[in-house]
């Protein structure tokens, strides 16, 4: 659950266009690269701050490139 509420923290800073928002951009993504080198089921919300951080090209590849149909939804449903 804290993962979620710093996602929707991150993405009501980027609507506001807080002036943190880039560094907390960075450590977010260097921390969603070790959770993947990690293999840690938390790097399956790495959509999630694409999202939030408004990066719709890196979206859009997530979405062209996945197969799995439940999960193709589940991106639908949470990004919208």
């Amino acid at each position: 659950m804290p993962v979620l509420l710093y996602l929707s923290g991150i993405r009501h800073a980027a609507r506001y266009g807080s002036n943190v928002l880039h560094e907390f951009e960075q450590r977010s993504f260097a921390l969603l690269s070790e959770l993947y080198q990690r293999h840690s089921p938390l790097a399956k919300l790495g959509p999630l701050l694409l999202h939030a951080f408004q990066r719709e090209a890196g979206l859009a590849t997530v979405r062209h490139a996945t197969r799995n149909h439940d999960h193709l939804a589940w991106l639908e449903r949470v990004t919208g």
